[in-house]
């Protein structure tokens, strides 16, 4: 189970939310299908960086050329929004 220290609702057609965990370096992005993605060891500007980009969809396609990543259900998450 992950849990989270900030989480954020999106506006997207294809990210529901997305989260970071600062003590396990780990940015979580749930989709509407409620599939998600686990990025391992990513730093917390990837979590500002993801708030402050204009398409969070197309950031999140982005994340496997800089993290690694499994996906994982949503409801392996804890402090959604």
């Amino acid at each position: 189970m992950i849990t989270l220290t900030d989480a954020t609702k999106a506006t997207s057609r294809s990210v529901d939310w997305f989260g970071y965990s600062v003590p396990a370096r780990v940015l979580v992005v749930a989709y509407k299908d409620s599939t998600a993605i686990y990025t391992y060891d990513a730093p917390p500007s990837a979590y500002r960086e993801m708030l402050a980009a204009p398409s969070k969809g197309v950031f999140a396609n982005r994340l496997d050329e800089r993290y690694t990543y499994r996906r994982i259900t949503s409801a392996e998450v804890q402090g959604a929004p």
